[in-house]
C-alpha cells in the first residue's frame, strides 16, 4: 500500500510539473505575442509620422519609410547628407577644418581619364573625397567611420546613444528597440548612410555613393 501511495504522489508530482511547464510556455508564447503585436503598431506608427518628423534645419523631406527585419530604412532630401562634414570647395579647406586627420593622395581612372582622389584618415576610419568641378566641391565617394574623432557637423559620432542619434535628425522623440541599422538614402542623388547599433550605441558608419571608383 505504502508503494502504491508513493507511486501516486510522484505521477501527481511529474503531472504538476508538465501543467506548470505548459502554462510556462504559454505566457512565454503570449508575451511573444504581445511584443509582436506593439512593435507592428509602433512600426505603422513611424511609417505614417516619421515624413513629417525630419529635422528642418537639415531641410529633411522624409518619404518612403520601411522596416525589414532590424533594418528602419527611409529617403529623404537635404544638402548635410552629401556634406556631414561640411561644405568644402578644396581639400586644403577640408585639411584646414580637420587638421587632425591623415590626407592620402591615391590615383584613379574614369573612362580612361586620370582622376585624384583623397583619403581622409586616422585610426580605422577613413573618408574618401573627389573634387567634382559641376558643383566645385569636394563630395564624398566613399567612407568607413569607426571611431570618435570623425564627428559629423550635426553632432552624429561613434559611441553615441541611439536616443541621442533620434535627437538629430528628428524633431519628435520615438523608440527604436529592436532595430540596429538605420539606412538613410539620398532623394536626389548616388548617397547612401548607413548607420549600425549594438547594445543601443553606434558602433559603425558606412557611406555609398554611385561614384565607379573602388570604395574601400
Amino acid at each position: 500500500m505504502k508503494n502504491v501511495s508513493l507511486k501516486v504522489s510522484a505521477f501527481a508530482l511529474l503531472m504538476f510539473g508538465c501543467i506548470a511547464e505548459v502554462e510556462k510556455k504559454d505566457k512565454s508564447n503570449l508575451k511573444s505575442l504581445v511584443t509582436d503585436e506593439i512593435l507592428a503598431e509602433n512600426r505603422k506608427l513611424l511609417v505614417d509620422s516619421l515624413p513629417g518628423w525630419g529635422n528642418k534645419n537639415l531641410n529633411m523631406d522624409i518619404q518612403q519609410v520601411e522596416f525589414h527585419r532590424d533594418t528602419l530604412s527611409f529617403v529623404t532630401t537635404g544638402w548635410f547628407f552629401y556634406y556631414p562634414y561640411g561644405k568644402h570647395a578644396t581639400i586644403a579647406s577640408f585639411r584646414k577644418a580637420y587638421p587632425q586627420f591623415t590626407v592620402i593622395e591615391e590615383k584613379a581612372s574614369l573612362n580612361n581619364d586620370a582622376m585624384l582622389l583623397y583619403r581622409v584618415k586616422q585610426k580605422n576610419s577613413f573618408v574618401k573625397l573627389i573634387y567634382q568641378p559641376d558643383t566645385e566641391r569636394m563630395e564624398i565617394v566613399s567612407a568607413k567611420i569607426n571611431d570618435t574623432e570623425f564627428t559629423f557637423k550635426n553632432g552624429v559620432k561613434i559611441g553615441m546613444q541611439k536616443e541621442d542619434f533620434i535627437k538629430e535628425f528628428f524633431s519628435h522623440p520615438f523608440s527604436l528597440k529592436g532595430y540596429n541599422h538605420i539606412k538613410i538614402i539620398s532623394a536626389l542623388d548616388g548617397i547612401n548612410h548607413n548607420y549600425h547599433f549594438e547594445d543601443n550605441t553606434l558602433r559603425s558608419i558606412e557611406l555609398k555613393t554611385d561614384y565607379m571608383f573602388n570604395q574601400n
